[in-house]
C-alpha cells in the first residue's frame, strides 16, 4: 500500500524546491512521526554480512487513509 521512503528522499524533495534541510533534522521529524504511530520504520539488512544496516532505513504511512484524505 503505497511507496516507501526514505530521510535522504524527503531532504532531496525539499533540496529541489530551494529549502536548504539536511538529514538529520529529517530523521527527528520522522522519530517523532514514528513515536505517533503515523510511521512505521523498515530496517535494510545486509545479506553478505548478515546484520541490519543502520543508514538508509525506509519509512511508510501506518494509516492508508492518512495517503487518501491529502
Amino acid at each position: 500500500m503505497g511507496t516507501t521512503f526514505s530521510a535522504k528522499s524527503v531532504s532531496d524533495d525539499l533540496k529541489a524546491e530551494h529549502r536548504a534541510l539536511n538529514n538529520e533534522p529529517v530523521y527527528s521529524y520522522l522519530e517523532k512521526l514514528e513515536k505517533a504511530y503515523l510511521l512505521h520504520r523498515c530496517s535494510r539488512y545486509d545479506l553478505q554480512g548478515k546484520e541490519i544496516l543502520k543508514t538508509q532505513e525506509k519509512f511508510y504511512l501506518a494509516d492508508t487513509a492518512l495517503r487518501y484524505s491529502v
